[in-house]
């Protein structure tokens, strides 16, 4: 498994009434992988430099790969066991590397999450 998480920095994305930003909100994609989906968590959680926040987990995007193996039941579950995370969370599949999404450029210079 590999898991790709897009992270912000939430100090960027402030909003500032009646202006626009000058520059891109930065995007970082992190990585992780593992034999399952949990060790793939982990395994981004021990790069990871500061603590995660599960809690603003807005999508999950799924790869045209893991549909096809039927393994989306088996990491949904797994994400349930996430109390952080989000019932909410909208679900999307793809046929595009999950990375090149998660660094697409946004419209307007908003944040990727708005």
């Amino acid at each position: 498994y590999t898991l790709y998480v897009q992270l912000l920095d939430f100090s960027t994305v402030a909003k500032l009434e009646g202006q626009q930003k000058a520059e891109q909100p930065p995007v970082w994609v992190g990585k992780g992988e593992g034999s399952s989906f949990t060790e793939a968590a982990n395994d981004l959680y021990s790069t990871s430099q500061q603590r995660l926040n599960l809690g603003q987990i807005s999508a999950i995007l799924f790869s045209e790969r893991l549909m096809k193996e039927n393994k989306v039941g088996e990491v949904l579950e797994l994400i349930n066991r996430y109390r952080e995370i989000r019932y909410l969370a909208w679900p999307f599949s793809t046929r595009e590397p999950p990375e090149e999404i998660l660094l697409a450029t946004p419209f307007f210079r908003f944040s990727p999450n708005a």
